[in-house]
């Protein structure tokens, strides 16, 4: 079971959700490859097996919390999930779902979509902007996982990388 779920696009990053919406499949989908790019693959497994266990500090790290980081600074980690429904996972999921559905597989190939009485618009600023949010999201992570050593010990995120406004 995922950690997020449709009720997370909203606002900025709003998809299609409901009873025909395939979000569902890519939130299953791209939720672990996140986890493990972000966390690497022992701190990923325990965060998946988040909803069996009531253990700290990985309850913590799902769920957020208060931290001193190393200036010494009071900060807020928000966790993977919370109740303003804003998450690092979805970010990710958000920037892939729109990446994939600019265009259309055919027999014939790649295809896109027209509508009448529209004008296409470039989607690269704002799949930018959803990425660089969800990028700042993982630092503020890592931020927290280095204050709590039995994280940190395990903790072996690989390079995310950045993208610009041509999705490059």
């Amino acid at each position: 079971m995922s950690l997020i779920d449709q009720t997370y696009f909203i606002n900025e990053i709003a998809l299609p959700t409901g009873k025909y919406s395939d979000l569902d499949g890519f939130i299953t989908l791209l939720e672990p490859e996140i986890l493990v790019k972000s966390l690497g693959y022992e701190l990923a497994k325990q965060v998946v097996a988040y909803a069996e266990t009531t253990i700290d500090p990985i309850k913590t790290l799902v769920e957020g919390a208060e931290f001193t980081d190393v200036n010494g600074d009071l900060r807020k980690w928000n966790g993977l999930i919370n109740t303003s429904k804003k998450s690092l996972i979805a970010y990710y999921v958000y920037y892939y779902y729109r990446r994939t559905k600019v265009t259309y597989t055919t027999p014939m190939g790649e295809k896109k979509g027209a509508a009448e009485n529209s004008v296409d618009a470039e989607i690269g600023t704002k799949v930018m902007r959803a990425w660089n949010h969800m990028t700042d999201e993982i630092e503020t992570m890592h931020d927290y996982i280095y204050s709590v050593p039995e994280l940190y010990a395990i903790c072996k995120p690989e390079h995310i990388g950045s993208v610009n406004s041509f999705d490059l």
